[in-house]
């Protein structure tokens, strides 16, 4: 079986001026790990995780040891640097770093991948680059448990 059967086509994309604030509604609200940085002409330009948006929104880790450092910023310097996360586009928070799948590769191609780079969600592109979707390793899940079935109901047999 090929990636394209899989691919799930209500994904949400965004484009690369959409503002960090509606990027966060989105992954919060939609129960969704990852969103795609798509231009005007469907070209996948980045992706944007929660971990992508924690690194610009949550303070440095090294701020909260006040008592090993000289300097730790207050409530209201923290509340600055968040109202200027908010300020930053999807083009300013999105990893570049692409990994990938093309849509004629096979899911047994797809779930590799994901468990070499321990992601559960690869974007869908054809051969021009152009983002066509979603696979998720869920879904790659329960078509192998269906399309196996009969060896787990054998294995069932022999205990």
């Amino acid at each position: 079986m090929k990636v394209k059967s899989l691919i799930r086509l209500q994904h949400t994309k965004v484009s690369p001026d959409t503002h960090v604030a509606l990027v966060w509604q989105l992954l919060a609200k939609r129960n969704i790990t990852l969103l795609s940085v798509v231009s005007a002409d469907g070209k996948l330009l980045g992706i944007i995780g929660e971990d992508d948006l924690l690194v610009r929104l949550v303070p440095d880790y090294r701020e909260n040891f006040s008592e090993f450092l000289t300097y730790c910023p207050n409530l209201e310097e923290l509340e600055e640097n968040l109202e200027k996360a908010f300020a930053l586009t999807a083009t300013d928070v999105m990893n570049k770093k692409i990994i990938s799948i093309k849509a004629d590769e096979p899911i047994y191609k797809a779930l590799s991948k994901m468990m070499a780079y321990k992601v559960r969600v690869l974007p869908v592109v054809d051969e021009e680059k152009n983002f066509l979707g979603m696979i998720v390793e869920d879904d790659i899940m329960q078509y192998l448990f269906k399309a196996h079935q009969h060896i787990v109901k054998k294995g069932k047999k022999l205990k």
